[in-house]
């Protein structure tokens, strides 16, 4: 990725930071208890604004790889599709921006919420240990 997608991505997490730093009650930073505020943030803003513009997507996606990446590892990278998501150096690859979408789109409750995406990516594809797969080739969105 060029350095100015990397500054962007790096100024949408900022943005994310400072817009949610005292709305949410906690020390919000780049951790799962920050994904965990902001993936109920993401299931109210459902309620009130079902279409939201891109940029969320783009702001919210930038700081759950973000939060990834100071948990496991990783890198900002692009697929072989064009496509931007985080690898670790295993070699698997989770995709933040298509997993903020899904639950912009379905809501948490039906299994497209962004902290068991957290979880898992961290937890599992970033060390391998992703139950009954080969340990390395994975892709979660």
């Amino acid at each position: 990725m060029s350095e100015e997608e990397l500054a962007a991505l790096r100024a949408n997490s900022e943005l994310a930071i400072t817009t949610f730093k005292d709305r949410s009650g906690i020390d919000f930073g780049f951790d799962r208890d920050s994904v965990a505020w902001l993936e109920g943030f993401i299931d109210r803003q459902r309620t009130v604004e079902p279409s939201p513009s891109p940029m969320i997507t783009a702001v919210l996606g930038s700081h759950l790889g973000h939060s990834i990446i100071a948990a496991a590892g990783g890198t900002w990278a692009r697929d072989e599709v064009g496509q931007v998501g985080v690898q670790f150096d295993n070699g698997d690859w989770c995709y933040p921006f298509a997993k903020v979408a899904k639950q912009i789109e379905s809501g948490a409750g039906v299994g497209d919420g962004i902290l068991s995406f957290y979880d898992v990516s961290v937890e599992y594809l970033a060390t391998g240990r992703l139950p009954g797969r080969p340990a390395t080739g994975h892709r979660a969105n």
